[in-house]
Formats: structure tokens, C-alpha cells, sequence
């Protein structure tokens, strides 16, 4: 885990603890993408909140729920490491794009895994972020499903019991952490249904949430700047608006 964290300042006492976000690149479970990571992580950061962005098990090493552990063990460590850290422990955002925009919302959905939280060595709740921002998501292992990212976590067809696991709109409860989400109509790699799903569940479970859905704009979009080769002057809005959103809910100007 890479962390990118604020130094305490006797000039700045009402900022020695601060909200953290933990930063979730995407890759369809196959690599981390590189402009889901630091570009995203320098943006909170310059808002004011401590980041950490997690590498977590991808590729041959995605099956028996390894990369939901290693979510589940940062959130779990940002929580016990709190006051050394200067971390608020009820103010810890996840915030996933694409694939690790599945592996964020399943940190506030999948949390009580009770094989997980053996594994981490916590207890249920430890493990809970408080607010959950997620970025062209993947959600449903039904008919809009990316499939190469169920193939990585273990599943062999859309309809198996893995795939329905980790269907994360079979699962959402009164339980789950505020969600932030935004997406593209136009995406071709990760359709806007699976934003709409989970929106749809959300809702039937009065979960707190905002959405945003943007007409154009390709896959992969991060922070819709030159940095990140994706400069897009009509999405790029998101990213202030999950900070308003972030900050109203967590009582931290910025």
C-alpha cells in the first residue's frame, strides 16, 4: 500500500487529523492501472485528505478472494493505525474505478465475509468504510457483466456460483456505506448498467447515494485530464463533486 499522508503542523491544529481515502485502481483483475494510481491519489491529497492507494492481487493471484482480503486488510490497518496516522477512524472513503470500482463496493457490501475476516484476523465492521466513490464501476456478472474481470476472481461461466458471490446488486443491504458512483452512457467496456443496477438496489435498500451519468466519454476516463491521457472537460467535473459529496458527509471542509 502507498500512502500519500499530511505532516501534523502546530500552525494548522484543526487539520492533525484528517479523513483518509483508499485509492482502488482498475484492470479487470488482470494489472493495476497506472493512471487509476497516483493521478487520482495527488488529487484527494491536495484537498486535504490523507490517501492511500492499494495494490492488491491481480491476475493468476485473483482467485480465492485475495484481492478482497487485501481491500479488507488497508481498510482494517488505515482503522488500527488511525492515531498514530492522524486519521479520523469513522472518516475512511474507498475509491474505486472499473474492476476496483467492484473491489471498492464490495468492501462496504462483501464485509461480512466470514471467511474474510478470519483470514484479515478482524472483526465484522473493523473492516467497513465509512463512504464508498466509485468511478464507471463494475457490478452484475448477469447480461451487462465484464466478464474478463469474474474469469480473474475464478469464475468459468456468468451463471456459477462465484460470479453470483461477487454479483454485488444480489447482495446490497441497509448495511452498506453512502455511495458516490459515476459513469458514461457511451462506455463500451463496462456498460452503464452496471451503474444503473446498483443504483436501482441502493435505492430499494435506502442506502444513501449520488449518482452522475455523463452522455459521452470513453472507458477508463480516472480524473479526465491530459496527466492521465484521458482529458475529457465534460466529465471531468466528477471528481469535485465526489469531493463536496466526500466532505459534506464526513464534516471536512476543503
Amino acid at each position: 500500500m502507498e500512502c500519500w499522508r499530511h505532516t501534523v503542523s502546530v500552525e494548522m491544529p484543526e487539520r492533525s487529523v484528517r479523513p483518509a481515502v483508499l485509492v482502488i485502481p482498475g484492470g479487470g483483475y488482470s494489472y493495476i492501472s497506472d493512471r487509476e494510481c497516483e493521478p487520482v491519489a495527488s488529487a484527494f491529497f491536495a484537498k486535504g485528505f490523507h490517501v492511500f492507494v492499494l495494490r492488491y492481487a491481480v491476475g493468476k493471484d485473483a482467485d480465492k478472494g485475495r484481492p478482497f482480503m487485501n481491500a479488507m486488510a488497508a481498510i482494517v490497518m488505515l482503522r488500527r493505525k488511525a492515531e498514530d496516522w492522524g486519521i479520523a477512524a469513522s472518516k475512511i472513503a474507498v475509491c474505486g474505478f472499473s474492476a476496483g470500482g467492484h473491489l471498492a463496493a464490495a468492501s462496504g457490501i462483501l464485509s461480512h465475509t466470514k471467511e474474510w475476516l478470519y483470514e484479515v484476523g478482524c472483526t465484522e465492521g473493523e473492516n467497513l468504510p465509512n463512504a464508498v466513490i466509485l468511478g464507471y464501476p463494475v457490478i452484475t456478472s448477469g447480461q451487462y457483466g465484464h466478464r474478463q474481470s469474474f474469469e480473474n476472481l475464478g469464475s468459468t461461466k456468468p451463471d456459477d456460483e462465484i460470479a453470483q458471490n461477487y454479483s454485488l446488486e444480489r447482495h446490497i443491504t441497509a448495511n452498506t456505506p453512502p455511495v458516490f458512483v459515476w459513469h458514461t452512457v457511451e462506455d463500451k467496456s463496462v456498460p452503464v448498467e452496471n451503474t444503473l443496477l446498483l443504483i436501482e438496489a441502493l435505492r430499494r435498500n435506502r442506502v444513501p447515494f449520488e449518482a452522475h451519468l455523463f452522455e459521452k466519454g470513453a472507458h477508463g476516463g480516472s480524473i479526465c485530464s491530459a496527466e492521465v491521457g484521458r482529458e475529457d472537460s465534460e466529465c471531468s467535473p466528477w471528481f469535485d463533486m465526489a469531493v463536496r459529496w466526500l466532505s459534506c458527509l464526513f464534516s471536512f471542509k476543503v
